[in-house]
């Protein structure tokens, strides 16, 4: 932000901010088209807004499976070590 600095920073701070913004735009490959988004109209945007939205539970389902896995894993190793201790336990 340019606020609270002298003219010469905020200037500085500005051209850094747009050379940021065309670096991001030029590493994704994404150009802004002004005209492209203002022709959208409201059912490409609710059929985007639901695209996004089956990504996301597509998403989080293979998270939720991974983390099952994971944690069936943990299990298996915590009772495979409890096992263990008690084989290698003394009698009293």
């Amino acid at each position: 932000m340019s606020v609270g600095k002298r003219q010469n920073q905020a200037l500085v701070t500005q051209k850094s901010q747009r050379c940021d913004i065309l670096f991001a735009v030029m590493y994704d490959c994404i150009f802004y088209s002004y005209k492209h988004t203002r022709q959208l109209n409201s059912t490409s945007l609710i059929q985007a807004g639901v695209t996004l939205a089956e990504n996301t539970q597509l998403s989080m389902n293979a998270m939720a499976d991974s983390i099952n896995i994971i944690s069936c894993a943990i299990g298996k190793i915590a009772v495979s070590s409890e096992e263990q201790t008690q084989v290698f336990r003394r009698p009293e």
